[in-house]
């Protein structure tokens, strides 16, 4: 459960459950290889403007604000995490290779997207050690339905962002991250070989960048960019 002194920021307010229906939604929504077929023969979509590709981290410093009606919604999996023996897996720490990867990760996430507005983590020792290393700076809910949760329950609670959020991350678990990410994304937008390796593998580190033109409430299956997916190593 969320430690005693963690209260949910006001941008982050619990939203109401509706997590049912939207899981019985994912599991009828178009399969991963529908969802790549039907760019298979388009032209590679073009990098949203202002956005950098996936790449190493550069030096430069973070791109402009989203505008009021754009939002980037970033989806990161929990960093490598150790197997100690008599721990529950809840409880389960960052491997030393997970706390390198995971400071990578924000390395990238610093030099490619605007700072970040909020972040919605899961209560496992795992994921709170991954936000550590990787140094975001932004108000924090825990959230103990992201331990184990459906791809529905994330959904509703990236609704419950407020409107001020423009940057959200979420930090949580396979294989939810992957059925989310490409849930979300419409299929006459996706970036087609980011949803290629994200139905390949999504690795430990791995975060898929997802834009939506919209509020946080208008988040739904298919209505969003699959922008790009990257692997820190």
């Amino acid at each position: 459960m969320p430690a005693g002194g963690d209260r949910a920021p006001r941008s982050l307010k619990p939203p109401a459950d509706k997590s049912g229906d939207l899981n019985r939604q994912v599991r009828h929504s178009s399969t991963v290889s529908r969802l790549i077929d039907v760019h298979a023969s388009h032209q590679p979509q073009k990098p949203l403007e202002g956005w950098r590709s996936s790449c190493p981290p550069r030096s430069e410093s973070n791109l402009d604000r989203v505008s009021d009606h754009q939002r980037t919604l970033v989806l990161l999996r929990h960093a490598k995490s150790a197997y100690p023996d008599g721990v529950a897996d809840h409880d389960r720490p960052l491997a030393p290779r997970g706390k390198r990867e995971a400071g990578l990760a924000g390395d990238w996430l610093r030099a490619n997207l605007p700072a970040f507005d909020a972040v919605l983590c899961s209560t496992a020792t795992r994921t709170r050690q991954t936000l550590a290393c990787t140094g975001i700076d932004a108000p924090v809910r825990y959230v103990d339905r992201l331990y184990d949760a459906s791809p529905g329950m994330v959904i509703e609670q990236i609704n419950g962002a407020a409107d001020d959020v423009s940057v959200l991350l979420v930090v949580g678990h396979e294989p939810t991250m992957s059925q989310l990410a490409l849930g979300l994304a419409n299929p006459l937008t996706v970036n087609a070989d980011a949803a290629e390796r994200i139905s390949a593998k999504f690795p430990t580190s791995a975060m898929a960048v997802l834009q939506l033109n919209g509020s946080w409430t208008d988040l739904e299956l298919g209505s969003v960019q699959l922008a790009d997916f990257y692997v820190p190593r």
